[in-house]
């Protein structure tokens, strides 16, 4: 799906989330979601001192820690609490 027709102003959002589900075969949302997850990984691996989850979640648009917490154990099989953790013993 190209970035531009997400300004198109004739394409309906019914359309557009159709379009999403066939290109990718999750909805925008659940897209969305995972990119947040990862985006949230790569920052606690990459945190800095006295940086903590909570931070590092709003950083990345994400205001329900333990919502998050939960989907982030779900897909990486690690609390991101326990990352961040791991994270700061990394040389």
């Amino acid at each position: 799906m190209s970035r531009s027709c997400v300004f198109q102003e004739d394409v309906s959002q019914r359309s557009l989330n159709r379009a999403f589900s066939e290109t990718f075969d999750m909805s925008a949302q659940q897209y969305t979601g995972l990119a947040r997850l990862h985006a949230i990984r790569r920052a606690l691996r990459h945190a800095g001192v006295g940086d903590t989850v909570t931070q590092v979640a709003t950083r990345c648009s994400v205001w329900d820690s333990g919502r998050m917490a939960s989907a982030y154990r779900q897909l990486f099989g690690i609390y991101p609490s326990e990352e961040l953790r791991q994270a700061a013993l990394r040389p």
